[in-house]
């Protein structure tokens, strides 16, 4: 997906394909460690909405409350007002801009693996 703050983007992709289930994955700036995010914010901080498909942590990740003031919350506050009224599982990930690539797909591919056997 482009990184820009158009709405449509996020919601044509949705509306094309039609999935059970939605993993956002976003690139964060810094830390070193993945964040599995359960809370979108719009802009001011006033309001809030939380994923629906709330994913473990493990010895590589952390949960996290704040998505970021950039495209990632942006798409993840989107996303969830989309969906509120939807049986549309949402969940989104975090990965630190310098982690090991083979080690984030592992992750990746376990969290693809934990949303599908989901209840």
């Amino acid at each position: 997906m482009p990184v820009k703050f158009h709405k449509n983007i996020f919601l044509n992709t949705i509306k094309k394909y039609n999935p059970d289930i939605i993993l956002g994955i976003g690139q964060c700036a810094r830390g070193n460690i993945i964040r599995i995010e359960r809370k979108a914010s719009n802009l001011k901080k006033t309001q809030y909405k939380l994923v629906n498909l709330k994913l473990k942590k493990n010895k590589y990740s952390r949960i996290s409350y704040n998505a970021g003031s950039f495209v990632c919350n942006f798409s993840m506050y989107v996303i969830l007002d989309y969906i509120k009224n939807k049986k549309i599982k949402f969940a989104f990930i975090h990965i630190p801009h310098n982690y090991d690539l083979s080690k984030s797909i592992k992750f990746i591919e376990s969290k693809i693996y934990e949303a599908r056997n989901s209840k």
